[in-house]
């Protein structure tokens, strides 16, 4: 009788990611949903603002609520929002104040 294998499915691994433009230091950090997502993500970002942006992996989590609120923390811990008086050229939140805290989030907005 053969060995029994144990058949273990591959879950794609959410991606949060800083993303630094080299000209004027303008920082973003965004998510994919997957390594193979972040890679294109990457060509997405640099040909709409025409230019060859830094990236640098700054977190991990399972794609869903979990990468949603590591996102929105890591947006949290990257000063906040520009327009809200941060320094992140993110047009928005990944989450609401009551989402991020109903899923475990746990960093307050530094601009609020």
């Amino acid at each position: 009788m053969g060995e029994a294998k144990a058949v273990v499915a591959a879950t794609p691994e959410g991606v949060v990611y800083l993303r630094t433009n080299p000209k004027t230091g303008e920082t973003y950090v965004g998510q994919a949903k997957s390594s193979e997502r972040f890679d294109v993500r990457q060509g997405e970002h640099d040909k709409a603002l025409g230019v060859k942006h830094n990236y640098k992996i700054i977190g991990n989590a399972n794609p869903g609520k979990e990468l949603d609120v590591l996102e929105e923390t890591k947006i949290r811990d990257h000063g906040g929002l520009q327009k809200e008086g941060g320094t992140l050229q993110n047009d928005r939140h990944q989450m609401s104040e009551e989402n991020y805290r109903k899923h475990g989030g746990t960093v307050d907005d530094p601009n609020k």
